[in-house]
């Protein structure tokens, strides 16, 4: 069992088993937890429990890990845009602190939040204006599926498993470059 067809690609590619083998079944979602009427309803109390502003473009990082996840490049990218509206919010158990001087030199000091572990990340999606995960490999990203749902546009990369569900150009976008 896979939980994308980049799952059944790689291991055909890195271990030649038959596709014919395989069976893709995505990982599910709770639908109830998920959705464009929570993020809706949520969305104020929500922004206001995690500190964005009325005018924010808040860009959820949503990772355990940062640094396969394409973290420093997310960095990079919201330093480059120049809108200094953009803020980057990082929700997971990883810490910034291998970050931080990286976050300083780029002068997003004001600009990151680290959020912290959730239990409940249908949360932080209903304050998100846009899901980030820049990664570099990901079987499938779970929380691509759970953005998406919600009605949050992602921005990913075509190594993502889970970049199959994002209609680039329509529900966001996917990067052929994890690196760029």
């Amino acid at each position: 069992l896979c939980t994308s067809k980049q799952e059944v690609d790689d291991l055909n590619r890195y271990y030649q088993v038959d596709p014919g083998l395989t069976t893709v079944v995505p990982n599910p979602i709770d639908p109830e937890r998920f959705n464009p009427e929570r993020r809706e309803r949520d969305r104020a109390e929500a922004r206001e429990d995690l500190g964005i502003g009325e005018h924010e473009l808040a860009l959820m990082f949503i990772a355990n890990e940062l640094h396969r996840k394409g973290f420093g490049q997310a960095l990079e990218a919201v330093a480059r845009n120049g809108d200094q509206r953009m803020t980057l919010h990082v929700v997971g158990k990883a810490g910034l602190g291998p970050y931080r001087a990286m976050i300083h030199r780029l002068g997003l000091d004001d600009r990151v939040h680290y959020q912290g572990p959730s239990l409940d990340v249908g949360w932080q999606l209903a304050a998100a204006d846009l899901m980030v995960l820049p990664t570099q490999y990901e079987p499938f990203g779970l929380v691509i599926i759970e953005a998406l749902a919600s009605g949050v546009p992602v921005v990913t990369t075509r190594l993502a498993g889970a970049s199959e569900a994002v209609r680039d150009g329509r529900t966001g976008l996917i990067l052929e470059d994890p690196y760029d």
